[in-house]
C-alpha cells in the first residue's frame, strides 16, 4: 500500500535521473521485495537499512546505478541473456537489476542459507519464478554454473581481487563482471583487482564513478577474454 510520503512512489524519476527507465508495475515489485525485506528482518538479519528512503537511495538507485555505466561502454544489458549474483545478500544487485531487465535470467547465490530462504520466499511473491533462482552455494563450488553467465555482479565484497577470482571461472567468454564498491575504494585494491584479473585471462574494462544523488558508488568493470576454459589462472 501507498502513502504520499511513500519514497517508492517517486523511485520511477529518481532511476530516469540515472538514465534507467522503470514503469509502474517494476516499481511496485521492487516496494513489495522490500515490504517483504523488512517483515522478514524482524526474525531474521538481513539488512541494516530498514527506512524507505534511505532504502531506496542506498539499496535500490545504487544497485541500479550499473546499468548507466554499463550503457556507457557499450554493453547492451538487454541483449543479455543469462546474469548472476554473487553474494547476493538479501538480493542487491540482483532482484533490482532483474526487475530492471526483465529479458535477464538472474541466478542469485550467497553462502549463507538464511538469506536464500528469504530469497527464495520473495522470488515466489513477486512471480519471478522460472527466471530468477536462488543457489545456497559459494561461486568457488558453483560447479554447474561454470562458463554460464554473460554478466556477473557482486556488491559490497570484501576485495575486488577475491571477488574476480570466484567470479571468473562463471562468466562465458567475453562476459563482464561488475562490482560495485564504496566511495572509499582505494587505488591499492584497484591495482590488486587488475593484476587478479590478469592472471585470470580477464582485462579491466575501467573503474567508473557514478553519481546517485549524494552517493557516488565505484563500479569496477572486467572482462572475461578467455576463448574456452574460462577463470583457469595463466601460469
Amino acid at each position: 500500500m501507498t502513502s504520499p510520503d511513500d519514497p517508492f512512489d517517486g523511485l520511477a524519476e529518481r532511476a530516469d535521473r540515472i538514465g534507467v527507465e522503470l514503469d509502474g508495475g517494476q516499481v511496485d515489485l521492487l516496494r513489495r521485495h522490500f515490504d517483504l525485506l523488512v517483515e522478514r528482518n524482524r526474525h531474521v538479519n538481513l539488512t541494516r537499512v530498514t527506512d524507505p528512503g534511505e532504502a531506496v537511495r542506498k539499496l535500490y538507485l545504487s544497485s541500479l546505478a550499473l546499468f548507466p555505466v554499463l550503457a556507457d561502454i557499450g554493453v547492451a544489458v538487454q541483449g543479455l541473456f543469462s546474469a548472476l549474483d554473487l553474494g547476493t545478500g538479501a538480493g542487491f544487485p540482483g532482484i533490482p537489476v532483474a526487475v530492471a531487465a526483465p529479458n535477464l535470467e538472474m541466478t542469485l547465490i550467497d553462502a549463507r542459507a538464511k538469506k536464500v530462504r528469504f530469497l527464495e520466499d520473495a522470488i515466489g511473491a513477486l512471480d519471478l519464478a522460472g527466471r530468477v533462482t536462488a543457489r545456497h552455494v559459494r561461486g568457488g563450488d558453483f560447479v554447474e554454473g561454470r562458463g554460464r553467465f554473460h554478466l556477473v555482479t557482486a556488491r559490497a565484497v570484501t576485495t575486488a581481487a577475491g571477488t574476480v577470482a570466484e567470479a571468473a571461472g562463471l562468466l562465458t567468454p567475453g562476459g563482464f563482471l561488475v562490482i560495485q564498491k564504496g566511495e572509499k575504494l582505494t587505488a591499492e585494491e584497484i591495482a590488486e583487482g587488475d593484476r587478479a584479473a590478469d592472471r585470470y585471462g580477464m582485462m579491466s574494462i575501467g573503474t567508473f564513478d557514478q553519481p546517485v544523488e549524494d552517493l557516488t558508488p565505484r563500479i569496477m568493470v572486467y572482462r572475461n577474454l578467455n576463448a574456452a576454459d574460462a577463470g583457469e589462472v595463466r601460469s
